[in-house]
């Protein structure tokens, strides 16, 4: 952390503290195109049937929900096992939206 700081330090030691509070500002507070809403996965209060980008928190692939009817053995997710970086468990689910898609 120490070399991360240091390098941005420098790169924002010129700036007054007007713009420097500014790029701060805007950093945090300005989503971009490739930001992926994640959520929490809640059993209780699951997502609808369909396809999801599903994480274990480090590892991610595509991953489908199944409604509880036709749930096999209380496995309600899907996942790809030929993907290398599958997760063992679903914690996050964020729903897959292609370009031109509401």
């Amino acid at each position: 952390m120490k070399k991360g700081y240091k390098e941005f330090s420098e790169t924002v030691k010129h700036l007054d503290k007007e713009d420097l509070i500014r790029q701060l500002y805007l950093a945090v507070n300005t989503p971009t195109k490739s930001e992926i809403p994640w959520q929490k996965y809640d059993p209780e209060n699951p997502p609808s049937g369909g396809r999801y980008i599903v994480s274990d928190g480090k590892n991610w692939c595509e991953g489908f929900y199944f409604s509880k009817d036709i749930a096999v053995s209380g496995q309600y997710w899907g996942v790809s096992r030929t993907a290398s970086n599958y997760p063992m468990e679903v914690i996050y689910y964020a729903p897959i939206n292609l370009p031109g898609e509401e």
